[in-house]
C-alpha cells in the first residue's frame, strides 16, 4: 500500500533519491499550462528549488522524456492550429499532427526548443535510471509486475514508474491521484489534496 505524504511538508535530504512523474515534469517547464498543471505549480516547484538546494538525486527514464515530447508537441500542435482558426478536435487528429503540424516551420522551432529544454532542464538536475534495472543479475522490472500493477493504476506507463520505485526505494513525486490505488510499497509525495484525502 502506498505512503502518500503532502509535498508541502517535506524536506528533501541529500540521501534522498526521487523518481519525477511525467506530470511534474510538466508542471515545472511547460510554459503554457492547462489549469489542472498550474494548480499543483507553485508546491512542486518549492519542491523541486529544495530538492536541488538539497543536493537530492532526482532518477529519469527515457519513457518520462518520450511522455513529455509528446505532451509538448501536442500542447504546441493545438494552439498553432487555433492560431490558424482551426477547432480542437481538428488540431487533435493524426492527420493534423503528422501531415500538416509536423511539415511546418512551428514544429521545426518546436522541436528545437523541446531539445534545449530537455539539456538544460530535465537532464541537467536528473540521472538517468541505472542500467543494472534489465540486467540478469540486477533488481529487474518484469512486463508481468508491470502488468499486474497496471490494474491498479490503470496506465502502463504509470505502472512501469511505481515498479522503478518499488524496486530502487525511490519516492515518487506526482500530481496524478491515479498513484494513490497502488497496492505496492511505495512513498508517494504529491500536492494532490483529493490523493492526500484517500
Amino acid at each position: 500500500m502506498a505512503n502518500v505524504v503532502d509535498i508541502a511538508g517535506y524536506e528533501p535530504t541529500k540521501s534522498d533519491q526521487f523518481f519525477f512523474d511525467t506530470n511534474v515534469w510538466i508542471s515545472l517547464l511547460f510554459e503554457d499550462q492547462s489549469g489542472h498543471a498550474r494548480r499543483h505549480n507553485d508546491r512542486l516547484s518549492a519542491f523541486f528549488t529544495r530538492t536541488i538546494a538539497n543536493r537530492s538525486t532526482i532518477l529519469i527514464t527515457p519513457v518520462v522524456v518520450s511522455e513529455f515530447v509528446h505532451a509538448y508537441f501536442k500542447v504546441d500542435a493545438n494552439h498553432w492550429g487555433g492560431d490558424r482558426g482551426l477547432g480542437r478536435s481538428a488540431t487533435s487528429s493524426t492527420r493534423f499532427f503528422k501531415h500538416e503540424y509536423r511539415q511546418s516551420d512551428r514544429y521545426a522551432k518546436t522541436k528545437k526548443k523541446v531539445r534545449k529544454l530537455i539539456a538544460r532542464q530535465m537532464l541537467r538536475f536528473s540521472e538517468p535510471v541505472p542500467e543494472f534495472l534489465f540486467a540478469e543479475d540486477g533488481p529487474k522490472i518484469t512486463l508481468e509486475e508491470t502488468l499486474e500493477t497496471m490494474e491498479d493504476v490503470g496506465d502502463f506507463n504509470d505502472a512501469y514508474f511505481v515498479e522503478l520505485a518499488y524496486k530502487l526505494g525511490l519516492k515518487l513525486v506526482t500530481n496524478d491521484a491515479d498513484f494513490g490505488a497502488t497496492k505496492r510499497d511505495v512513498t508517494i509525495l504529491t500536492p494532490n489534496r483529493k490523493m492526500l484525502a484517500s
